[in-house]
């Protein structure tokens, strides 16, 4: 994914889609748009950033969930059928990085791994069915509208075009053009994470704050 801070103007659609879209309940976010004022009168300006799960590709969180991993297979758009290992939290062979809270156990870890902050504990939906241990929420890039060939939520409903999703391997892809040249930033880089959500004018990093909690 890719955020290009020259055209986000901090309408929020995008934060709303994404609670309408995944029914998100209210006092939580699987996206957030953040916003930063910086500077002393005369001279000030504002940040603007939406954040959100980077479905890195060295997930600490994917790292952390202590529930045994099964093979499971995984079937490409392609038609080909990959296997591999799933456990609660997991990536899958196309680098979506999941939650799959009926083998959850409510254990947390995954939250604490996550250096980002954009993970939460479902206040309904229960770990395992156990009700009393809650299951764990996060941006999953609309995987429902992903595996239909719809773009995510946030990227369809984004006026400016400012969220672009697609295959940065695919040299023709609207995303792989636009990142051509740009300069761009990660959330985090010291975290080391390999983050697949690059934001294009991070001038002031410090606007995505502490995750989704952070002032917005």
């Amino acid at each position: 994914m890719l955020i290009d801070l020259t055209r986000c103007t901090g309408c929020k659609a995008c934060e709303v889609a994404c609670k309408s879209e995944n029914n998100v309940p209210l006092g939580v976010f699987r996206r957030k748009v953040n916003y930063l004022e910086y500077g002393s009168y005369p001279k000030t300006g504002r940040a603007i950033a939406p954040i959100l799960c980077n479905h890195c590709d060295a997930p600490p969180c994917v790292e952390a969930c202590p529930v045994d991993p099964i093979t499971v297979t995984y079937n490409a758009p392609d038609g080909t059928t990959v296997e591999y290992v799933q456990k609660a939290t997991y990536k899958r062979p196309d680098g979506l990085v999941l939650v799959n809270n009926e083998r959850c156990i409510g254990c947390q870890q995954c939250v604490e791994a996550c250096p980002y902050g954009a993970r939460y504990v479902h206040p309904y939906m229960k770990a395992g069915g156990d009700p009393d241990q809650n299951g764990i929420g996060k941006c999953d890039y609309c995987v429902h509208r992903l595996d239909q060939g719809i773009e995510p939520s946030c990227a369809n409903t984004c006026v400016g075009r400012a969220i672009v999703f697609g295959d940065m391997n695919d040299p023709g892809s609207e995303i792989s053009k636009r990142l051509k040249g740009a300069k761009t930033g990660v959330w985090k880089p010291e975290a080391k994470t390999k983050p697949n959500t690059y934001y294009i004018a991070l001038d002031k990093p410090e606007v995505l704050g502490e995750g989704v909690n952070a002032r917005g």
